[in-house]
């Protein structure tokens, strides 16, 4: 989490400094040009700054999600083999094959229970864990993509 906490500090550096430039640029005909200038490039500088952390920390968000993705596949392979063994376990009881009242039946259909339940828990938590990182993930790349579109317009300047 600690790797989601500074991208989410540095997508609020980010918004701040964009708002600051949309604020510094109503004010334009009302501030000199020169004092206008210097400060437009104090704050296109620390933006530039920020936009190059966050590209940089994007190759480690990606490798977080593919990580998640994988653990999660890995999962969900083991949570439907123990569905499986849960279903087999009570359809063959009620073939007969075991007593649904032997207490070994009973403690292993139990522990089959127990064991998918968990894994399904587990599972739930890496999910929203991977939700989050898509949406951070998201959010970086629309910051740094208002990077190429901000250099692309002071091109045209």
């Amino acid at each position: 989490m600690a790797l989601e906490r500074k991208i989410q500090d540095l997508l609020g550096r980010r918004n701040e400094l964009v708002d600051r430039l949309g604020n510094l640029e109503s004010m334009r005909g009302e501030t000199n040009q020169r004092v206008y200038s210097r400060i437009k490039a104090d704050y296109d500088s620390q933006l530039g700054e920020v936009l190059n952390s966050l590209g940089a920390e994007k190759g480690s968000l990606e490798d977080k999600v593919s990580d998640l993705t994988s653990k999660i596949n890995e999962l969900e392979q083991k949570h439907q083999s123990e569905s499986d063994l849960v279903e087999e376990l009570q359809i063959r009881a009620k073939l007969r094959e075991h007593d649904e009242n032997d207490p070994s039946f009973q403690k292993e259909l139990d522990q089959a229970t127990s064991a998918r339940n968990s894994t399904a828990d587990e599972l739930d938590g890496y999910r929203s864990e991977l939700g989050d990182m898509k949406k951070v993930l998201r959010d970086v790349e629309d910051a740094t993509a208002g990077k190429a579109a901000s250099t692309a317009e002071e091109v045209e300047e």
